[in-house]
């Protein structure tokens, strides 16, 4: 007998989205997946105190800055660019991670919900919610390694300070007010500051795409997704760089050099214009994807 397509989910299949409905499932997810979210960010959280709390305690308190900026602050950032881009890949697979077998894959389908419907639900818990959740973790463990510094360590009264919300929002990337800055000239403040502005678009591209890649992921790999997707991210980029190398050997792009290095204003607009059509087409194709899953062989 012939397979034929046909629709699991009749209840929400063609339905537009629907806020009250929306709501519903929203809290039907946090209520069966709360308990696990909860302690995810409580191992964040107790993941970046520890690290901290130790950057503290190989930290020199005794002599303060007179820029009035903390030694520990570019290390705190360092090791939030890195756990924020972990934190974000894990997240992206952790978005339809509870689609793994054919059964749940049912039961999820099968909810009387559009696709739109469920597919928001997890991308506003797994994406915004997820990033400032973050945040705000960095932001408690910086204050709580302060007030361990504060308390524990002698002579660290007038050294120590409390991790700024810029600092946070663009892990370190700040153009700092120092003696060294004081001497420069409009341009070279101006360069300095789109320097800064690169690396940071360099920070949060690497966040929103390692999220969008891992939540796409999730969806063509239901087992082990995060192992199979960072397998085909390393094979991926593997090919880029062979890639890159073998134009750069036919056309002599190797022994090119660029005029100028200093980033622009145009070209950072650029970068963060490619990034966003890059993030947004990754979860235009994860909705798809869903959508998809919609339709099953009945044999």
């Amino acid at each position: 007998m012939n397979a034929m397509p046909t629709t699991v989910n009749p209840a929400g299949a063609g339905q537009r989205f629907s806020l009250p409905r929306f709501r519903s499932l929203m809290a039907r997810y946090l209520h069966e997946e709360g308990r696990i979210l909860l302690l995810s960010l409580l191992l964040v959280f107790g993941v970046l105190l520890s690290v901290f709390i130790i950057a503290a305690l190989e930290t020199s308190y005794r002599h303060s800055r007179p820029d009035g900026i903390d030694g520990i602050w570019q290390d705190e950032c360092f090791m939030e660019t890195v756990f924020f881009t972990v934190y974000a890949a894990f997240c992206g697979a952790m978005m339809f991670s509870g689609m793994a077998t054919r059964e749940q894959r049912l039961g999820a389908l099968t909810l009387p919900a559009s696709t739109t419907e469920k597919f928001l639900v997890r991308f506003v818990i797994y994406v915004p919610c997820a990033i400032v959740a973050f945040l705000v973790c960095v932001w408690l463990a910086d204050m709580v390694r302060y007030l361990f510094v504060i308390t524990c360590i002698d002579h660290a009264e007038g050294s120590v300070r409390l991790l700024p919300i810029p600092y946070i929002l663009t892990m370190g990337n700040v153009m700092e007010l120092t003696s060294y800055t004081a001497h420069m000239n409009a341009v070279g403040i101006e360069l300095a500051r789109l320097t800064n502005a690169g690396y940071a678009l360099t920070s949060w591209s690497m966040v929103l795409t390692a999220q969008a890649a891992y939540a796409m992921g999730s969806l063509i790999f239901p087992r082990k997704a995060i192992i199979k997707t960072s397998v085909s991210i390393f094979m991926l980029c593997m090919v880029l760089a062979g890639l890159w190398w073998a134009s750069s050997e036919i056309f002599g792009l190797s022994d090119a050099r660029a005029v100028s290095q200093d980033p622009t204003a145009a070209a950072l607009t650029v970068r963060g214009v490619v990034t966003g059509v890059v993030v947004i087409l990754l979860y235009c194709w994860s909705y798809f994807r869903l959508r998809e899953e919609e339709v099953v062989e009945r044999w």
